[in-house]
């Protein structure tokens, strides 16, 4: 449980899915043991909540990024589910999901789609210049995927007003910082609806 918490405090999106696994598998062996009545509620409290966590890097993250938003760390929860989006574009297209260079270009893709430059190469950061073919092809994946990129666009918003601490002009106010959360949870819905269409 410890690193569990610590995997979703520091945002290791890498470690989830097997810190996962492995929790399951050690609460279900604790729950064959002879356990006080209050101990065997408390391990079946903790399967349900691990349930959500399929071994899918995609359903992880998303259980992941919900798990978060359930115990407070809307922040680590906004940055895990773009990092997610950029994950599950490289993973659809065969690319490495470590790669630094690659997801950054993934990360231009989405920026293209919103300022609506595609047409327009000389618009484009030179990273995505300099590998034309594979942003056209992250940016054809992300259309496939309708409204993702306006789903990105918002993450991108909160993530950015959360990790800067509010120190820009368009910085939520305290009066509506509570919306962090809310917001969260429907984007959560929303991102879960387009990547993992038969849930």
């Amino acid at each position: 449980l410890k690193r569990m918490s610590l995997a979703l405090s520091t945002c290791r999106g890498l470690e989830i899915s097997e810190v996962a696994k492995n929790l399951k598998e050690q609460v279900a062996a604790c729950a064959q043991s002879d356990l006080l009545p209050p101990f065997a509620k408390l391990f079946d409290r903790i399967q349900q909540r691990l349930h959500g966590f399929s071994g899918d890097p995609i359903v992880d993250g998303l259980a992941a990024v919900r798990w978060c938003c359930d115990h407070g760390l809307i922040q680590q929860g906004y940055t895990l589910l773009e990092e997610l989006l950029f994950s599950a574009v490289l993973l659809e297209t065969g690319h490495d999901i470590q790669n630094r260079e690659h997801r950054k270009i993934v990360s231009q893709a989405f920026y293209i789609l919103e300022k609506n430059c595609v047409e327009n190469p000389d618009r484009w950061k030179d990273t995505s210049n300099n590998h034309l073919d594979m942003t056209r092809r992250f940016i054809d994946v992300i259309r496939s995927k309708g409204d993702l990129y306006k789903k990105c666009s918002q993450i991108r918003e909160f993530r950015n007003d959360l990790n800067h601490a509010g120190h820009n002009p368009s910085a939520k106010t305290l009066k509506s910082a509570g919306r962090f959360a809310y917001d969260l949870q429907k984007l959560i819905s929303d991102v879960e609806r387009i990547l993992v269409p038969l849930s």
